[in-house]
């Protein structure tokens, strides 16, 4: 056995305890490093998604109230439109179409107009710029 440890000694590669518990302190803490390191980007990777949805959600809402804007103004050139903010709604398919008698004629990309206080609902298809239905709303329900 002394032959096979002074035959390590002149390669050079250390023998005894201290070092043995060294290496396994230094193993313990690079895991625990890489451990933080791996917790720390994900928790940015986290944190900068939500913080860009929440941009993107704000430029989309200015975005869509321009939009509204816009379509209310086309619609009030075809029609007096009562004196309240209304609900606009883009149909981006044709599911409606059977769902009620209102809905009958509906395409895609039309617009439903509610006006809660009135009590009126407009469907409106900007792309010839007609008004397809208007109801109350009591009846659509």
């Amino acid at each position: 056995m002394k032959d096979f440890g002074d035959l390590l000694k002149q390669v050079g590669t250390p023998i005894g305890k201290p070092r043995k518990w060294y290496r396994i302190i230094l193993a313990h803490l690079r895991f625990r490093l890489i451990g933080l390191a791996v917790i720390l980007i994900s928790l940015f990777i986290t944190i900068s998604a939500v913080y860009l949805k929440e941009g993107d959600t704000k430029a989309d809402l200015m975005a869509g109230s321009t939009l509204d804007n816009k379509l209310v103004a086309k619609l009030g050139e075809l029609i007096v439109l009562p004196e309240e903010k209304p609900v606009v709604q883009v149909i981006k398919n044709e599911d409606y179409a059977g769902a009620n008698i209102f809905f009958k004629k509906v395409k895609g990309d039309d617009v439903l107009f509610l006006f809660p206080k009135s009590d009126i609902a407009i469907l409106y298809r900007p792309d010839v710029n007609k008004i397809v239905n208007i109801s109350p709303i009591s009846l659509i329900k």
